[in-house]
């Protein structure tokens, strides 16, 4: 009985780590499911919900891809630094002897970055408008069936969310709200 015991409790015991081991590798994977710089976006993403007469052509979608990757080559160092130079902003504000014009500086050099930032956003709207018929840019600039209305904020293009507001330690904080970009109708963004 007592042999009969250990292996019940030996068989437990392995089922519950397999278990445990493959939900804590499948649950580290979700995150990278939707979010990778290498997901293809190809014409079922571009044309999710688009009819017909207005739908992507295959060379068109190459083109928009190219545009996202080079798009994504200029605009994430500046991100990243936009990022960091906030971080260092905050450390900052933080101290208790902090000098204003210092933080005025600070704010100075966000906002150019910002401004950088949304000079690259309109020259790749301007591009990926170019590869577009008539009939596409009006019916993706028409607000009505919004696929490309909010279509650059949803996907971090724009910095009309961002606010200058006060942080949760009482001091002014520079603050990208997230307003659920990634998750918009099931599309995801890049």
């Amino acid at each position: 009985m007592l042999r009969y015991n250990k292996k019940w409790f030996a068989g437990i015991t392995i089922v519950f780590a397999v278990l445990l081991v493959s939900l804590t590798l499948i649950a580290q994977n979700q995150p990278n499911k939707y979010h990778t710089m290498n997901r293809t976006y190809d014409s079922s993403w571009w044309n999710y919900n688009v009819p017909n007469q207005y739908q992507m052509q295959p060379d068109q979608i190459q083109e928009m891809n190219d545009l996202r990757l080079e798009y994504d080559k200029e605009i994430i160092p500046l991100k990243n630094e936009l990022r960091a130079l906030r971080i260092e902003m905050r450390g900052y504000m933080n101290r208790s002897d902090f000098d204003p014009d210092q933080v005025k500086d600070y704010r100075n050099q966000v906002r150019d970055i910002e401004d950088q930032i949304t000079d690259y956003r309109l020259d790749y709207r301007k591009n990926m408008n170019n590869l577009m018929t008539e009939d596409q840019k009006i019916y993706f600039s028409n607000s009505s069936n919004g696929w490309w209305d909010g279509f650059y904020e949803r996907c971090g293009w724009d910095y009309s969310d961002m606010e200058y507001r006060m942080g949760n330690r009482g001091h002014m904080d520079y603050d990208n709200r997230d307003r659920g970009r990634m998750y918009n109708n099931g599309r995801c963004c890049w």
